[in-house]
């Protein structure tokens, strides 16, 4: 039974568009600004093909000038930014889920490789924010 309202408490953004994509795409930049959390869903619908990956990105500045890659770890581990297991290869009708962490970096995206048609979309849910109720 649910007794509690989330829904103020997080703000979630779409990084890449939920499509049919039949090439790379490039999702857009998030802002974790006023949020102590990121949670990044990965979506893979029911086309997938067989070598469509995505990867979580992250910046300094919002125009991902020198984008660094972030690499999953199954654990909490110290100087980790990402945690959730390590990504799979687009499995049709799943979700992905990865927790951000991390201070040196404040723009995160997600960047989807895709050779084929493929349905992939990506969103950042920001949680714990600074101020409530979040817009």
């Amino acid at each position: 039974m649910a007794t509690q309202d989330l829904k103020s408490f997080i703000k979630p953004i779409t990084s890449v568009k939920p499509d049919a994509h039949a090439t790379d795409v490039t999702g857009e930049a998030v802002d974790t600004r006023g949020f102590e959390s990121a949670t990044v869903v990965i979506t893979y619908g029911g086309t997938v093909n067989g070598s469509t990956t995505c990867k979580v990105q992250a910046s300094v500045d919002e125009a991902f000038t020198s984008p660094v890659d972030l690499t999953p770890v199954s654990g909490p581990e110290v100087g980790a930014l990402l945690y959730g297991d390590a990504y799979l290869v687009g499995q049709t009708d799943s979700v992905e889920t990865f927790a951000y962490v991390g201070e040196q970096y404040r723009y995160i995206r997600v960047f989807a490789t895709v050779p084929a048609d493929s349905d992939v979309s990506a969103s950042v849910i920001l949680g714990h924010p600074h101020v409530v109720p979040t817009v």
